[in-house]
């Protein structure tokens, strides 16, 4: 996200707000224990594939079915 639409994306939805639209966009492309691929573009991967949001720490991590099972158990 460029500088003129994070400054769009403030005035329209607050800064608190922009600020969580940039944490979800820095989605990282691969999953954070066993680095599968994410493809961004698959509603299956999208609705599948699970995002944990650290807001005080400003990172986004990203984990496939597996992993999750695992980390879950």
């Amino acid at each position: 996200m460029n500088r003129k639409e994070r400054r769009t994306a403030e005035k329209l939805m607050g800064k608190e707000a922009a600020q969580r639209a940039n944490l979800m966009l820095s989605i990282p492309e691969k999953c954070l224990t066993c680095e599968s691929k994410f493809d961004k573009k698959s509603k299956e991967h999208a609705t599948t594939w699970f995002v944990e949001v650290f807001e005080s720490q400003k990172r986004v991590d990203l984990y496939c079915p597996a992993c999750q099972e695992k980390r879950t158990k």
